[in-house]
């Protein structure tokens, strides 16, 4: 199962649900995909006990889906206040950035990135700093 399209489901179930049970056919308008295709990928999200399916379509998150789903946000929120701080992006297109990248960080190096956007590395202020300006230079983009 591709973990992309597992997280992404899996943050929309979440997002949609706020505690409360979802419809397929929300999950397919919110992602932008057919229905029969939503329904593929929560069986197999309910064969890896990530969700819960009852009868019409009514999706739940299970306690393990909503552990996941809140990582995959904590991630995304992590990866973008990175970027809004090493960037100087506005809020959207951190957001478009931090969603494109959510998927291919790796828990190691979001661990790296929270330590830095929180400013609680072993190194000072300054030396957190030259380490997003040598990124930002690595990498062709300006902050001023």
């Amino acid at each position: 199962m591709e973990k992309k399209g597992t997280e992404d489901y899996m943050r929309v179930i979440y997002e949609l649900g706020k505690g409360k049970e979802v419809k397929s056919v929300d999950i397919a308008s919110k992602l932008g995909i057919s229905k029969p295709s939503v329904s593929e990928m929560l069986r197999k999200l309910a064969d890896r006990k990530l969700i819960k399916i009852k009868p019409y379509s009514k999706i739940q998150l299970s306690s393990l889906g909503e552990k996941f789903a809140k990582e995959v946000i904590d991630k995304h929120n992590i990866i973008e206040e990175f970027i809004k701080k090493a960037f100087k992006y506005e809020e959207q297109q951190a957001h478009n950035e931090a969603h494109a990248l959510e998927h291919a960080f790796s828990d190691d190096s979001i661990l790296h990135l929270r330590e830095i956007v929180n400013g609680k590395l072993e190194k000072s202020r300054k030396e957190n700093e030259k380490i997003l300006q040598k990124f930002a230079e690595d990498n062709l983009i300006y902050i001023g």
